[in-house]
């Protein structure tokens, strides 16, 4: 799962290269999937996320995904 990939990706490298590397591909046209957002989020807000992963009963090929996260809002 593609998905799956970037997360554990993302959990040993650096956001802000990782970010950096997605923009690049981006731009040569060498990705399908960029996770720009959730990576926008981290580097512009410091949100922070949670992934849970779990079979779709009945199901050899499809996942249910639940993503959780957290930003710290200051209101004025």
């Amino acid at each position: 799962m593609e998905l799956e990939t970037f997360i554990q990706r993302l959990l040993v490298i650096d956001a802000n290269d990782l970010y950096i590397e997605q923009l690049e591909k981006s731009a040569i046209g060498n990705s399908d999937e960029s996770h720009i957002g959730l990576l926008t989020m981290i580097n512009d807000y410091q949100a922070q996320f949670g992934w849970q992963f779990a079979p779709v009963p009945e199901s050899d090929s499809l996942m249910w995904v639940t993503v959780m996260t957290h930003l710290d809002i200051t209101l004025p």
